[in-house]
């Protein structure tokens, strides 16, 4: 059994006005939009390489990161991908994932997150 994520899929319902970009940009990973009804359309995101934490930065170049390394973001990074977050003792299961995930905030204001798998689990860092 392959238990590299790459087939991972997540459908979710969103705006018709919503824009997306994938994480990271490639052509494997470009979400498919179908459109619904009362102006929601239907998300599809298949991504091969979800398994990996990735940062893009402001410059739209996106970087591989360690796994299990600090991040330090400017503020001006569009998406960081922390990769899949396990309890302890799964991450053995999955190559790539972790158990933490650690974030430096060098710039004041409010970042958002969410969880890729389950899309209703959302949040915000608000830094002072």
């Amino acid at each position: 059994m392959n238990k590299s994520m790459a087939q991972f899929v997540g459908p979710f319902g969103v705006s018709s006005s919503t824009q997306f970009m994938p994480l990271p940009p490639g052509s494997n990973n470009q979400p498919l939009i179908m459109p619904g009804k009362n102006g929601m359309n239907t998300l599809i995101s298949l991504n091969a390489r979800a398994y990996n934490p990735v940062a893009i930065v402001s410059a739209g170049n996106a970087k591989t990161m360690n796994p299990n390394a600090n991040y330090t973001l400017s503020g001006t990074e569009k998406y960081v991908n922390s990769g899949f977050i396990l309890p302890k003792g799964h991450d053995k299961d999955f190559p790539g994932s972790s158990d933490t995930f650690t974030v430096t905030f060098q710039k004041a204001g409010t970042y958002h997150y969410l969880c890729i798998v389950h899309p209703w689990m959302v949040g915000k860092v608000i830094v002072k």
